[in-house]
């Protein structure tokens, strides 16, 4: 038995609504999902930017050393001397935001300690320098010393650096993944619903509107006085049932009009005969 346009109405109707649903369900979640990856990006970003300051920072205080040695000048220890203040600050704030995308903590210890290292091989030096003996500070083993301890701050500043980069190309590559699965879900909603849209648009013309034309021709057909006009029962059982009813209808119209006709030949047959008699009723001489 085939079902009633209704219940395909009912079911196109569910099958719409759950899509949309699902569409919409899946849709923020892969937002979600994209808007955690681009803050991640954003939190590695801040981690790069600190990491590239702290190792300026490195740099600034490694020369400036490197030059009150040499000359003996008090400028040259300015930059060593705005390094050293930020240095702390700028540890403080790579470890903060370094545990905030997850990294490692050995990694920034190590950095740490390595620097610490550093940093009291350079106060000896500088109070060498101080005492009057620059060339002991400045010695071919001094200088060696120094050159190792600030090797070990690049190489583990390296180690640092590379898993920022590693992380950061991971999460450039999931948030690609995301933006792609994005596409894809709005692409595969859209195709779906055009699909079913049209469907449904194909389903409604066979079923009711071609069939309800065809009807509504045959009707006016009757009611121009073709009353054997064949009323096509075809499409939805709905429009099947109309037709039905209407065929029925015109039917006992038919029936109905059958028997005034045939009431009419019966008066028309018997007209003289009952003004015959009652002329022959009638008192004479009147």
């Amino acid at each position: 038995m085939r079902r009633g346009l209704a219940r395909w109405v009912l079911l196109l109707s569910i099958l719409v609504i759950g899509l949309t649903l699902s569409a919409a369900v899946a849709v923020w979640v892969t937002e979600t999902q994209v808007q955690r990856t681009q803050d991640r990006r954003d939190d590695l970003a801040q981690v790069a930017r600190i990491e590239s300051q702290l190792l300026t920072g490195y740099v600034d205080e490694e020369t400036g050393l490197r030059g009150y040695l040499l000359t003996g000048e008090d400028a040259f220890l300015a930059p060593y001397a705005r390094a050293a203040l930020a240095t702390p600050q700028l540890t403080a704030d790579l470890r903060t935001s370094w545990a905030a995308v997850g990294g490692p903590a050995g990694l920034v210890d190590d950095l740490e300690a390595a620097h610490d290292v550093w940093v009291e091989h350079a106060r000896s030096q500088i109070a060498l320098v101080d005492a009057g003996n620059p060339d002991a500070a400045s010695s071919v083993t001094e200088t060696e010393r120094g050159k190792d301890y600030f090797d070990a701050i690049r190489d583990r500043e390296r180690a640092v650096a590379d898993w920022v980069t590693t992380a950061e190309d991971s999460t450039a590559d999931q948030l690609s993944g995301l933006q792609t699965r994005m596409t894809g879900l709005l692409a595969a909603t859209l195709t779906t619903l055009l699909a079913v849209t049209v469907a449904g648009c194909v389903v409604l013309w066979r079923s009711v509107v071609a069939p309800l034309g065809r009807l509504a021709a045959a009707t006016r057909a009757v009611a121009a006085g073709d009353l054997a006009a064949t009323l096509p029962a075809t499409g939805a059982p709905e429009m099947r049932s109309l037709a039905t009813d209407v065929t029925a209808m015109r039917d006992r119209l038919a029936a109905d009009l059958h028997g005034t006709r045939q009431a009419l030949d019966a008066l028309a047959q018997t007209g003289p005969a009952v003004s015959a008699l009652r002329s022959a009723l009638e008192p004479a001489g009147e």
